[in-house]
């Protein structure tokens, strides 16, 4: 009978384990949405809010697109080799 009681002692110590798991996840997640950090859906969604303003900012004058660019750090990567552009 000794065997069963280290299992038993075992499983509970696993169990106690497992609460103590779940209590820090619960705690980085309460964390995280204290620091204002955005889940990758919630990320996703407000990116797929915003308006495609590619066509506006290409007709832009060259000085309001710099400005753009500076304002959220972009660049223009120009790959010489097979004529494309990237943002």
């Amino acid at each position: 009978m000794a065997h069963l009681n280290t299992v038993g002692e075992r499983i509970l110590a696993l169990k106690a384990e497992r609460q103590d798991a779940e209590a820090a996840i619960a705690a980085l997640e309460e964390d995280r949405r204290q620091r204002g950090a955005v889940d990758l859906e919630e990320a996703c969604a407000i990116l797929d809010s915003l308006p495609n303003l590619g066509k506006a900012l290409a007709a832009a004058d060259p000085q309001l697109r710099r400005r753009v660019y500076e304002a959220f750090r972009l660049a223009v990567e120009i790959d010489l080799f097979s004529h494309n552009a990237a943002l």
